[in-house]
């Protein structure tokens, strides 16, 4: 629909829409990319230092959250400088978070693992 009414500029829009409209139609985008990368950061430092082993370190569970925590704030700035709405920010977070665990759970085990961080290789499958 976007490539419809607006195109990338501010100032050209298709179907004579006035420009106030385009502009306002460019802050409808979900912002997935500060949760996916940071979200998969969050998840990488729990399996590295092994956050969820069971021995209490207030510590580690403070390093897990502060990537989710930046994520939180580059949103929170997105909505509050007028460049998203915040239900773009909170369905680009859950978009971006989704892809994280996704990605990371692709190439390394769940953060609670004993193994923590290192690469999960259920089978290897030996083509003879």
């Amino acid at each position: 629909m976007f490539l419809q009414l607006c195109f990338f500029t501010h100032d050209f829009c298709w179907y004579k829409i006035p420009v106030l409209d385009c502009q306002q139609f460019l802050t409808v985008f979900p912002l997935p990319g500060s949760f996916a990368g940071l979200g998969f950061l969050s998840l990488y430092l729990s399996g590295k230092i092994k956050a969820f082993n069971r021995q209490g370190h207030v510590a580690k569970l403070c390093i897990v959250i502060l990537p989710l925590l930046l994520a939180s704030l580059v949103g929170v700035s997105r909505v509050d400088d007028y460049r998203h709405h915040w239900e773009d920010v909170f369905v680009g977070g859950l978009i971006g978070f989704i892809m994280a665990v996704l990605c990371y759970l692709h190439f390394f085990p769940p953060p609670y693992h004993d193994q923590g961080c290192s690469i999960f290789l259920t089978k290897q499958i030996c083509f003879q």
